[in-house]
C-alpha cells in the first residue's frame, strides 16, 4: 500500500529519519501558526498574526532543510502559486495521509532496519 496521484513521489522523498522527525514536528507548527495567523487577522490581533507568520516561516525552512538530506529531491517548484498550492496541500492534506495511512512509520523502520 502506499499514497497515489499527484503525491505518489512523496514517499520516495521522505525517507530520510531526520527529515521525517523534522516534518513531525513542522509541519503541525505550520498548520496551527496558519490557523492562528488567519483568526488573528480576521480579529484585528496583528502582533499575534506575524508572530504566527514567523512560526510558518521557520517551519518552511526546517522542512527545506530536511529536504536536502534526501535521496531524492522534490520537484522544483514552477513559481509563486505553484509555491503556495504545494506548500498548504502538503501541510493540510498529504503529509497527514502520509502518517495516518502508516507510511511515515514504515519509512522510520526502513530506516532503522538498514541501519
Amino acid at each position: 500500500p502506499g499514497m497515489k496521484g499527484p503525491d505518489s513521489n512523496y514517499v520516495q522523498g521522505h525517507r530520510d529519519p531526520v527529515n521525517l522527525v523534522i516534518h513531525a514536528f513542522a509541519v503541525p507548527f505550520f498548520f496551527t501558526a496558519s490557523i492562528v495567523a488567519l483568526l488573528s487577522l480576521v480579529s484585528g490581533h496583528y502582533t499575534q498574526a506575524a508572530m504566527a507568520f514567523v512560526v510558518i516561516s521557520l517551519s518552511i525552512g526546517l522542512q527545506g532543510f530536511g529536504h536536502k538530506r534526501e535521496a531524492v529531491p522534490p520537484r522544483a517548484f514552477d513559481g509563486p502559486g505553484d509555491f503556495i498550492t504545494r506548500i498548504f496541500r502538503e501541510q493540510f492534506y498529504t503529509f497527514w495521509v502520509f502518517v495516518l495511512s502508516g507510511q511515515w512509520k514504515r519509512n522510520i523502520q526502513q530506516h532503522a532496519d538498514q541501519g
